[in-house]
């Protein structure tokens, strides 16, 4: 089946004419319009009882209506399209989406006992909930209240392990398409908080107060790989020098910085009010560097606090575009295709599961993407390809089986 959408189309001819579609004929009776199904393929093919398919690329504007003619079977014979609208039978199942920032739907993991959202888009909307049906097993996975139909579905696990989801839509033609996640060991990790104050002691960077509340949004973030950050400590230090920190020329500041405190058995987070000659609002300069901690200033999100923490626990930043070194790397606007996200794919569903969806769009919902947007926040189940931060073109680990879910600096 075409993975493309089909449009209804109101078309008009003479009543029992008759014309010929890939050498079958076809009667239009009863009447001057005559509404038939057509759905965007490669060639004219007929299917039965007058129905056929017609491959609207070759009409590029026919889902607008109007004046648009169809010819079938001779060049000589047109039917007038009197309107169209779209009646899509559209099958989305995605890995990674953009619903539910902060909490995550078709999460890549979870923890037992933790209700998750697994969502399919399916249009056209008349379509009934009822249609549309999930079957799931592994892990002890169910569906809270039993409701296992419709657009939306509800899920918990009992134990760790992979589970799959299994998603079909009755009166249609797709296959059955495959949702996969893992069930994992919740971990707790550390969080030892550094916030700078002046000489004398006062306007810190941070309130831990703030902080708390940066940190409880960023642990729905993270409750897609069973991960919590929990403030275990919080000191501060006096050097008006180290509110701002230049990034300008070198980093030997930063590197003072986070200097700091070593060895706490967690995460170090020091706190800033910006730095100098950057518009970051968090920085972590490379992933080894991760390991000496991270740093937010005082424009901080949740997001940017969560990415940081993604740093953390061993995972680089991912670009649609990036220039380094007299290095420019920019990915095409080509589709999502299975071996640039390999264990992120929907088995079955057109085109993975996301539609047409180009890649460079995709990476804008990731954690990991190396510029802000609050609305990207999935870690993804494995590996994606993009431009890391050396302008280089690559299928990058920024997902669930790639990172340290116990992470600590030194």
């Amino acid at each position: 089946m075409s993975n493309a959408l089909p449009v209804r189309v109101a078309v008009s001819g003479l009543v029992d004419d008759a014309i010929t579609v890939d050498g079958n004929q076809v009667w239009w009776a009863n009447g001057a319009k005559v509404f038939e199904d057509f759905e965007v393929t490669d060639s004219i093919t007929n299917l039965a009882g007058g129905s056929f398919r017609v491959d609207l690329y070759d009409w590029p504007d026919l889902p607008n209506g109007g004046d648009n003619e169809v010819r079938l079977g001779r060049e000589d014979y047109p039917f007038r399209v009197e309107w169209t609208w779209a009646v899509p039978m559209d099958f989305r199942l995605e890995h990674i989406t953009t619903n539910g920032a902060p909490l995550v739907v078709n999460p890549s993991g979870t923890e037992p006992t933790r209700e998750i959202t697994c969502v399919a888009t399916v249009l056209p909307t008349n379509i009934p909930d009822s249609d549309i049906h999930w079957e799931v097993s592994g892990a002890g996975m169910d569906f809270v209240g039993g409701t296992n139909w419709g657009r939306e579905v509800h899920l918990a696990a009992t134990r760790t392990g992979d589970w799959v989801a299994i998603v079909t839509v009755s009166n249609s033609t797709l296959r059955p398409a495959r949702l996969r996640g893992t069930v994992l060991e919740k971990k707790d990790v550390n969080v030892y908080l550094h916030i700078v104050r002046d000489d004398n002691g006062n306007n810190p960077a941070m309130t831990v107060e703030h902080f708390d509340e940066l940190l409880a949004v960023a642990n729905q973030i993270w409750e897609q790989a069973a991960i919590n950050f929990q403030l275990t400590s919080d000191v501060y230090t006096n050097k008006t020098d180290w509110l701002e920190i230049s990034v300008t020329n070198n980093f030997e500041e930063y590197g003072q910085l986070q200097s700091w405190s070593s060895n706490t058995g967690g995460i170090e987070v020091y706190c800033i009010n910006r730095f100098d000659g950057a518009n970051y609002n968090a920085l972590t300069w490379t992933v080894s560097d991760a390991k000496a901690g991270v740093t937010i200033t005082t424009n901080a999100t949740s997001r940017s606090l969560a990415h940081e923490l993604g740093h953390a626990c061993g995972l680089p930043d991912i670009y649609e575009s990036r220039a380094s070194g007299g290095q420019t790397a920019s990915l095409s606007s080509n589709l999502v295709q299975q071996s640039w996200l390999p264990q992120d794919w929907c088995a079955n569903a057109p085109n993975g599961g996301y539609g047409q969806l180009q890649q460079r769009q995709l990476l804008h919902r990731l954690l990991m993407y190396g510029y802000a947007e609050s609305d990207a926040v999935v870690i993804p189940a494995g590996p994606i390809h993009g431009i890391d931060r050396h302008a280089v073109e690559t299928n990058l680990k920024v997902g669930l089986s790639n990172m340290t879910r116990e992470p600590q600096s030194w």
